[in-house]
């Protein structure tokens, strides 16, 4: 357990899931998808050859403005998949270039998370997971379903478990499931990072996660949970 944990945390370079994550369940939605509403009126060809063009454009601009440490890194990476998402989160500036103001707030934002998953150890996929706590990765998803872990969507489909959740021996923190249920219910998971990623208190060493065994922490944890949902209605 101690080695899988300890493996994670010792990446800071890049965010990646070694093994594939199975998806979680769905949540149900409503209304009809608008895409879905005019796709007999698309030429679906025409359609797919301007996106190919359009990320082309995107990361040829990316890869030319790199190091050469930075290209060996996507290089060593396993799958496309994480090699899209790497060249999209290592050059967000480049989209400048092509002028769409949307997509670098965008970018940034993709940066930012990856920087928070990274402070709070990497992300283990859900069979990582089950591997650690030794149950079965229906188990994982049944205690995400309940609020005693925490999943992210990440960007190629996949779930992402921050490993600071865990103990070196295997087991969720003690007063993570509480910080979470003080949460609004369907809270976005990566407010809830954001939240767990913010410096102990009392000039405490680490993060916030990693300080929830002491009472002290993890009720001010809780108190900034609680007044989470206030401060963004306000």
């Amino acid at each position: 357990m101690t080695k899988l944990i300890s493996g994670k945390l010792g990446r800071s370079e890049k965010l990646t899931v070694s093994r594939p994550a199975e998806p979680l369940p769905a949540r149900a939605t409503t209304g009809r998808d608008p895409f879905q509403q005019s796709a007999g009126s698309i030429d679906e060809s025409r359609l797919r050859r301007a996106l190919f063009r359009r990320m082309g454009r995107q990361i040829r601009t990316s890869l030319q403005s790199m190091s050469v440490s930075d290209l060996v890194e996507l290089v060593e990476l396993e799958t496309p998949v994480e090699t899209l998402a790497q060249v999209v989160s290592m050059n967000p500036e480049a989209v400048l270039s092509v002028g769409d103001d949307y997509a670098v707030r965008l970018l940034r934002g993709a940066r930012r998370k990856q920087e928070l998953v990274q402070r709070l150890g990497g992300a283990l996929s859900s069979g990582e997971v089950a591997e650690v706590l030794g149950i079965t990765v229906p188990a994982v998803k049944q205690r995400v379903r309940r609020g005693k872990l925490l999943a992210l969507p990440l960007s190629n489909g996949e779930w992402g478990f921050p490993a600071l959740q865990f103990t070196p021996d295997g087991q969720v923190r003690d007063g993570l499931p509480d910080v979470l249920a003080a949460f609004d219910a369907g809270e976005d998971p990566w407010a809830i990072l954001l939240v767990l990623a913010a410096d102990a208190p009392d000039g405490r060493e680490g993060t916030l996660l990693e300080d929830l065994g002491n009472e002290r922490t993890r009720r001010i944890a809780v108190d900034r949970a609680r007044g989470f949902g206030a401060q963004g209605a306000a």
